[in-house]
C-alpha cells in the first residue's frame, strides 16, 4: 500500500491518496474517504458511489472537498 500526501499551494496537507492495487482511494485531511478510482474500469466514483468521470480524478475530489 502506497500513500501519497496531497498538499495545497501553502504546502498544507489537504488529503491522501492510498493505492491498494486495483483501487485507489482519496481521503480528506481528516481521513474520511472521499471517493475511489477503479483501475480496471478506469472510472472515478465519489463516496456515494456516483460516477465522477473516466480516468483518475481523485485529486479533484480532494481539492473540492470544502
Amino acid at each position: 500500500m502506497a500513500t501519497e500526501l496531497v498538499r495545497d499551494s501553502s504546502n498544507r496537507v489537504i488529503g491522501y491518496i492510498d493505492d491498494l492495487g486495483d483501487r485507489v482511494f482519496a481521503k480528506g485531511q481528516n481521513g474520511i474517504v472521499l471517493g475511489n478510482y477503479d483501475k480496471i474500469l478506469d472510472r472515478t466514483l465519489d463516496a456515494s458511489s456516483n460516477i465522477v468521470g473516466n480516468g483518475n480524478l481523485l485529486s479533484v475530489l480532494i481539492y473540492n472537498q470544502r
